[in-house]
């Protein structure tokens, strides 16, 4: 399946779709969905995966599950679990899917691993997305305070103002060169998997502290413009605050990171 999957993929003729999300504050990395193996092969999952993302059209899942050898990926035909509307703080179409022993293809080995690097590369395909929103959104408020004018002066003249503009363009910045760090890192990530993942961890801090923080700013200087739906700075911050909770937020990426440093101080 895998075999002729990827061809039609590269060429634009299928789309999948990742489930890595469950509910009740599940970690990524521990799914309780659960994989056993079933005949000839396959696997039956059970589980409920929260908030896939546009499943509309996919012919597969990748779908995270925990097995008695460790967690693992598997590829489950999008018709045969049971689909239910979720709602997304960007409005963006997602779904809910419950599987009761859904036959399933494992990819790879349960346990080699191979969650742990697509949840490494999930976090820095969404740092790139934020780096982009929260860029975005900056650009907005710098273009907007520049023109709306109070009290005989342009908004972007005053000093609270420009400091706040000046806090995000540094906030984006540095998510952007943790974003170059990490994507470096992941390409020696099977010499060096420990500096790979630590890399990650820093690029997706930033991603959900400091892009979370951007928007908060940019909305704010908006003042009375930024809760007007008919004007464009709304979505940026839905879109921010979403990437900002995606895979965990702040707090869960700073425990990682720290759990992370503390086992190599203990090896070291």
């Amino acid at each position: 399946m895998q075999g002729d999957l990827l061809p039609a993929l590269a060429e634009g003729h299928e789309r999948i779709t990742v489930a890595l999300e469950e509910r009740d504050g599940a970690e990524p990395a521990s799914p309780r969905t659960t994989a056993k193996p079933g005949e000839g092969g396959q696997w039956l999952l059970t589980g409920l995966k929260a908030a896939v993302p546009s499943p509309q059209g996919c012919a597969y899942v990748l779908v995270s599950a925990t097995t008695g050898r460790g967690p693992g990926l598997f590829l489950v035909e999008a018709s045969a679990g049971e689909w239910q509307y979720a709602e997304t703080t960007t409005h963006d179409r997602a779904g809910h899917l419950t599987l009761s022993d859904t036959p399933a293809v494992a990819v790879g080995e349960p346990g080699d691993g191979s969650l742990t690097a697509l949840l490494r590369r999930a976090g820095i395909a969404l740092t790139a997305v934020q780096v982009g929103v929260a860029d975005g959104a900056m650009r907005l408020a710098a273009t907007y305070t520049s023109e709306r004018v109070q009290f005989g002066r342009p908004l972007g003249s005053f000093q609270a103002v420009q400091h706040q503009l000046a806090d995000c363009w540094i906030d984006v910045d540095a998510m952007r060169v943790t974003l170059w760090e990490a994507l470096t890192r992941d390409a020696d990530a099977d010499s060096a998997p420990v500096e790979a993942e630590r890399a990650a961890m820093v690029a997706s801090w930033w991603r959900t502290q400091a892009g979370l923080d951007v928007v908060h700013r940019v909305q704010h200087v908006h003042g009375g413009m930024g809760v007007d739906v008919d004007y464009p700075v709304h979505r940026f911050f839905l879109w921010g605050k979403q990437l900002a909770g995606t895979l965990g937020g702040a707090g869960s990426v700073l425990a990682d990171l720290g759990a992370l440093v503390a086992r190599e101080k203990v090896v070291s």
